[in-house]
């Protein structure tokens, strides 16, 4: 009888072995043992506006165990580097401008702590970028505004709070 295949009974046995003992070098981070939150369960996060209110959320979100912060963003440089040092992060996550950190694939939320007469124009515009938002109150400046961001979070099928 002709043989088939090149590999014999053997080789084909340790490949298998060798396939089946990969998943054993996954590092215990990935799948969320040794204290650590699983990708899966992480959420990646920019904070768009870091004076007083917007540094104290940071630091509050930096303190919880399952956010990731990626980027900081606020037009006052002084703002903006106290809030990389307080996030632990390069100069090369701060952004001056919010449509850039929305325009990040990799971010998946956003804290707003800009300026009031800002909040409901940067929600509308991370609804729309895909982004989940916590936002500091007012959300708008008014009711028309309100609606706007609402219909946008519901049409983008996005979390608001």
């Amino acid at each position: 009888m002709p043989r088939l295949s090149r590999t014999s009974r053997r080789e084909f046995l340790c490949r298998g072995a060798a396939v089946l003992a990969a998943p054993m070098v996954i590092p215990a981070s990935v799948l969320g043992r040794q204290g650590s939150v699983p990708p899966s369960e992480r959420v990646t996060l920019a904070c768009i506006g870091v004076g007083g209110r917007g540094t104290a959320n940071l630091r509050g979100f930096r303190a919880l165990k399952g956010v990731e912060l990626l980027a900081v963003c606020d037009v006052d440089r002084a703002h903006r580097e106290r809030g990389l040092r307080e996030a632990g992060l390069e100069a090369a996550s701060g952004y001056n401008d919010f449509r850039e950190v929305l325009a990040r694939g990799d971010i998946d939320s956003v804290m707003v702590a800009t300026p009031d007469h800002w909040h409901a124009h940067v929600a509308i515009a991370a609804a729309r970028a895909g982004k989940d938002i916590y936002c500091e109150k007012p959300l708008a400046a008014s009711v028309g505004e309100s609606r706007a961001v609402r219909d946008t979070v519901r049409q983008h099928e996005r979390v608001l709070q």
